[in-house]
């Protein structure tokens, strides 16, 4: 009797422990360390500062927690701090948004001694800067499309200060892109006729550019993208010159000789992992592949952020919620199914 009472009770366990494994898996909770996962120890992100690295961040945590249950540890730190980490100990295992541009060295030098891969080109068009004016102001000026043409629209850009002179919004004094324009108005034969307005802040920049745009007001302002004041209001970017590497390392000299009439760079922006991790989870190196989020949604995710001033994890939880038919096509079947419930 007590041998059969036994395996009765282990048969009931069983399939106890079976129930509660399938209501986990249909509420889309999987326990940490479960194989889905591709490894049992805890998953390192990198967290950096800037707004859409951080939103990416949060973003690739919650797909591997709630779709292949992962345990999940967020790294903060700057940019070439984190690339020379991995290059060296091959950790972090993801940075969600690396501008190779940027860390050119270190990104080399991981991927020679084979820690580090790109696992993924997330922003397929990169991080520009450039000069851009509101998209209404555009419209009615057709003949207003490129840096060049700013010569017959001095009295459009009125400097308040000076109303003989235009003016442009440019970053802050301190910030490289301010020599940077400051240099592009002497290349373009501007200097003349507009003044440089450097802002105290990157805020203060955004604050000029929302005003002009609300009270349907011109404006010519430097800013770069994606950003969350142009998912805010639409804004057209001026053509500048092609770029030209020897050139604009001059115009990134304040002794600047010769300026160059050329635009900035385009910086991609591709997602880098630990090749032994990817190795370790092939269903997320998978995934990683195909998370692929264009320039536009972007700015709009980040409009939403900076108008409800939500944290960079509620923003990542606001796009799972409103962008499925974006994300439902990085993620496997079983993924996908577990993402969705948990948004329920």
């Amino acid at each position: 009797m007590r041998a059969g009472i036994g395996i009765s009770g282990r048969r009931w366990r069983r399939a106890c422990l079976g129930a509660l494994a399938a209501v986990l898996l249909a509420g889309g909770i999987v326990p940490a360390g479960a194989v889905t996962c591709g490894r049992s120890d805890t998953v390192e992100i990198a967290q950096m500062k800037w707004p859409v690295a951080a939103f990416l961040a949060h973003l690739y945590a919650l797909i591997l927690e709630r779709g292949y249950g992962c345990t999940v540890k967020l790294s903060e730190g700057e940019m070439k701090a984190l690339a020379t980490r991995l290059a060296a100990q091959g950790k972090p295992d993801i940075l969600p948004a690396l501008w190779t541009n940027s860390v050119g060295d270190v990104w080399r030098q991981a991927k020679a001694n084979g820690r580090a891969t790109e696992a993924g080109n997330v922003l397929p068009q990169g991080f520009s800067e450039g000069w851009w004016i509101p998209k209404f102001l555009a419209d009615a000026h057709r003949d207003l499309r490129s840096v060049g043409d700013l010569k017959k629209f001095r009295e459009l850009f009125k400097d308040p200060g000076e109303p003989g002179k235009g003016r442009l919004y440019s970053c802050p004094t301190v910030w490289l892109c301010a020599t940077i324009n400051r240099n592009l108005l002497r290349a373009y034969g501007l200097a003349g006729s507009f003044n440089l307005h450097p802002a105290a802040s990157g805020r203060a920049l955004d604050n000029a550019i929302a005003k002009a745009s609300r009270e349907r007001q011109p404006i010519l302002a430097y800013h770069w993208a994606p950003a969350a004041v142009l998912g805010r209001y639409p804004m057209v970017a001026l053509k500048m010159g092609p770029y030209n590497a020897r050139g604009h390392r001059c115009n990134q000299n304040p002794k600047c000789r010769q300026p160059h009439p050329g635009g900035y760079p385009n910086s991609p922006v591709v997602t880098v992992a630990a090749v032994r991790f990817l190795n370790e989870a092939p269903a997320i190196a998978r995934a990683l592949r195909k998370i692929v989020i264009d320039r536009a949604t972007v700015n709009r995710i980040l409009a939403w952020q900076d108008e409800t001033r939500a944290g960079p994890r509620l923003t990542a939880e606001h796009f799972l919620k409103t962008e499925g038919a974006l994300w439902s096509r990085w993620v496997g079947a079983r993924a996908l199914r577990r993402i969705r419930a948990s948004l329920n």
